[in-house]
């Protein structure tokens, strides 16, 4: 089993609202060993409390040593510095940087603090978010990264950055300090492009729920992908389907035609909560529609109106027999919203929403979606696509 090191600091999990801690549950799923370590005990207690019912992860707790540093290492340093700045002069001056730094200063922008307990070397990969010059990090929290980065490159262990924060703040030293970084938006991509970070050496995540993760701007509903509590494969296509009081032989047709499509599938049959006469919605979806449900190659479940919100951001299809709001509201989220009824003129899309009234252009869309959703980049693609490099970019 390949061990992952997931190193994280309070800001970077408070700028993402906890969701960071969702990287190594996603990445303990595909069948690697994840620590998550952590020099802070707010962080050791939030993974500890996530990753009580997840397996494959394992938190610790690192803590610093307060050094006492010598006035014989301040003047060393100070050499150092003037050494390796000699050269330097502000830009069409002949004045020396050095000759502008103020030396009496120095001793306070040396940190103190120091990790001699980590050890790295059990690790193949080493996870871990990119800082922002920004909102910067806290010393002791600083040296912690530091520490690691500086472990990894004598170890020659794989180092991938997470672009947690914009692009813009992130101090161009990472661009030399990581292996790989990964990004969730094209803009970044190109961003770093410009510091010279070689292509091969940025990865876009496009598996949404994986970017969300790395996101710092939260939305309520991308939270429910997170907490479903329905989990769902790479190559299942998850279709929801809503239920309708009039159109019941439309809905039939609808879920005939997904049944034989031979693909790995997962339908909600999302019911409406209406009555015709005395029969019941679930009188009636028995009688017309559970023989055809039998039939669907996959998961197949029935389930209440209440959820539907949740239920959308599940789902990568949703099918109704009439245009309603959840369609609108599910192609918002850029999920693939289709009105499909033979009585209908097919039309062009519509505020996201496609009309269909045929099964065989349903069959067409839903085989698009599919091979869409197969095409995505997710993490763990990234991490397998890394560990069959035998060379890295940065060694």
């Amino acid at each position: 089993m390949r061990r992952i090191l997931f190193p994280i600091g309070e800001k970077e999990l408070q700028a993402t609202q906890g969701r960071l801690l969702n990287v190594a549950q996603v990445l303990a799923r595909a069948g690697n060993a994840v620590d998550v370590l952590t020099h802070s005990d707010e962080v050791a207690a939030k993974a500890e409390a996530f990753s009580r019912d997840v397996g494959g992860i394992s938190v610790h707790l690192v803590k610093a040593r307060k050094l006492l540093i010598p006035y014989s290492f301040r003047d060393d340093l100070l050499k150092t510095f003037i050494k390796q700045t000699h050269h330097l002069f502000i830009p069409e001056t002949d004045m020396r940087i050095y000759k502008l730094a103020a030396f009496d200063d120095f001793w306070g922008h040396i940190d103190a603090h120091a990790y001699h307990d980590i050890d790295i070397t059990p690790y193949r990969l080493i996870v871990m978010p990119l800082l922002s010059e920004e909102d910067s990090p806290l010393p002791e929290c600083s040296v912690f990264y530091s520490a690691i980065c500086l472990l990894a490159r004598e170890k020659a262990i794989p180092l991938v950055g997470l672009q947690i924060y914009p692009a813009v703040h992130t101090p161009p030293l990472f661009a030399k300090s990581m292996n790989y970084m990964v990004v969730k938006e094209e803009h970044e991509r190109d961003y770093l492009r410009t510091w010279g970070v070689a292509d091969e050496r940025i990865f876009l995540v496009t598996d949404e729920k994986d970017a969300y993760c790395l996101s710092t701007i939260e939305d309520t509903y991308r939270n429910l992908m997170l907490n479903s509590g329905i989990e769902t494969d790479r190559d299942e296509l998850c279709i929801t389907v809503i239920n309708h009081p009039r159109f019941r032989a439309v809905v039939r047709n609808i879920l005939s035609t997904i049944a034989p499509m031979n693909m790995k599938k997962l339908l909600f049959l999302v019911k409406r909560g209406y009555t015709v006469k005395e029969l019941s919605e679930d009188d009636i979806i028995n009688d017309m529609y559970a023989e055809v449900i039998k039939r669907i190659k996959g998961r197949a479940y029935v389930l209440e109106p209440e959820i539907m919100a949740r239920i959308i951001m599940t789902s990568d299809v949703v099918i109704s027999p009439s245009y309603i709001t959840p369609l609108r509201f599910a192609a918002s989220y850029r999920r693939c919203s289709i009105v499909y009824n033979p009585l209908y003129e097919r039309t062009a899309s519509r505020d996201g929403v496609v009309v269909i009234d045929e099964p065989t252009a349903l069959e067409d869309a839903l085989m698009s979606c599919y091979r869409r959703k197969t095409s995505l980049t997710s993490l763990c693609d990234i991490v397998a696509t890394i560990f069959t490099r035998r060379r890295h970019p940065c060694d």
